[in-house]
């Protein structure tokens, strides 16, 4: 990074104004060895010489920041790229909401995804299973199987992984026959379902069995 703010800054000393493409990457120079003071100081004189940053250099400073986990900088970010009217694509969409899923923030991860869909930007299959993710780690297994049931309405299909962690929730639930039916629903759509799924299921079968003897005895 050194060569390249030396070559920056020397060009703005023969009287050269960088354009908005040397900043972005001037910015996710500064990003990549995770210096965010600087980035934030090129962003910030990109600004003052009235250059406007594009999609790319909030995309690129909603990224770092999110593997940073300031989330009040990620939000910040966001909401200034939102103003400046510029689009806001899937891969950003995704930055925001695996950062919410992570942090266990489901009521806020759920508002994003459906202010999304409002504003036309589809949800993807890895939007999908982060959701799904993270309604797992919630314990919701309503939520998570009612995300599955609308990718495949929508012509997608979830992961091996996400289809396991909702058959895990049923399972834990006691909801075997609707565990068995995610499981047929999975390899309707051309998954494999693994020996780990159909331990999960037996196991919580003999559960329930083992729990209806108990009662009757």
């Amino acid at each position: 990074m050194s060569n390249a703010l030396h070559f920056f800054n020397q060009m703005k000393a023969a009287g050269f104004l960088p354009s908005a493409v040397t900043y972005n990457t001037l910015i996710a120079g500064f990003c990549r060895v995770r210096d965010m003071a600087r980035a934030i100081r090129a962003f910030s004189d990109m600004k003052e010489r009235d250059l406007a940053p594009t999609k790319v250099t909030y995309t690129v400073l909603i990224d770092a920041f999110a593997k940073e986990n300031e989330m009040d900088r990620v939000f910040e970010m966001f909401s200034e790229m939102e103003k400046t009217g510029l689009e806001v694509d899937v891969h950003t969409y995704g930055v925001l909401l695996h950062a919410l899923c992570m942090e266990g923030k489901m009521m806020d991860a759920r508002k994003l995804f459906q202010s999304m869909n409002k504003k036309g930007v589809k949800p993807n299959n890895v939007i999908y299973d982060m959701m799904i993710y993270g309604y797992g780690r919630e314990g919701s297994s309503y939520k998570a199987l009612k995300l599955i049931m609308e990718m495949r309405k929508s012509g997608l299909v979830a992961n091996v992984a996400s289809y396991g962690l909702t058959i895990r929730l049923l399972c834990n639930e006691g909801k075997c026959q609707e565990a068995e039916d995610l499981v047929d629903d999975m390899e309707r759509a051309g998954l494999r379902s693994s020996e780990s799924i159909f331990r999960v299921i037996l196991d919580a079968k003999e559960r329930l069995d083992g729990s209806t003897d108990d009662s009757l005895t």
